[in-house]
């Protein structure tokens, strides 16, 4: 429920409706696990710190004369098509209709992957 809701566009009320729940409730289940996200994440992601966080700042710095201020690294996404027989058509089907898995990626001033996660089915609903 709360990739569902972090994903779309519904409001709790609509995110409750899909999944049998009052507002209320969709409201708290989402929060709690957010909040338990958040406190995993300096076990999964490692961001710059001190003199390296500073170069990376001043690295992005470098790039342009109008910038993010503070920035440690660019974030994108994309949909790896794949061709699978024993793949369930709905669970990797993705939006624009082909089966895919996704792939997100983290990368410095200088171009170099600093994150990458793939794997996730291209669709979620």
């Amino acid at each position: 429920m709360t990739i569902w809701y972090l994903s779309n566009t519904e409001t709790f009320r609509q995110v409750g409706d899909r999944f049998g729940l009052n507002r209320g409730n969709a409201c708290r289940t989402i929060h709690k696990y957010v909040r338990a996200l958040s406190n995993l994440l300096d076990e999964f992601i490692i961001w710059p710190r001190g003199s390296s966080e500073t170069k990376t700042v001043q690295d992005f710095k470098n790039l342009r004369i109008n910038y993010v201020p503070n920035t440690i690294g660019c974030i994108d996404g994309c949909h790896i098509r794949m061709h699978s027989a024993k793949a369930k058509r709905s669970d990797y089907t993705n939006r624009k209709m082909f089966q895919s898995i996704v792939l997100l990626a983290v990368c410095n001033a200088h171009l170099e992957f600093i994150y990458i996660f793939s794997g996730w089915p291209g669709s979620f609903a």
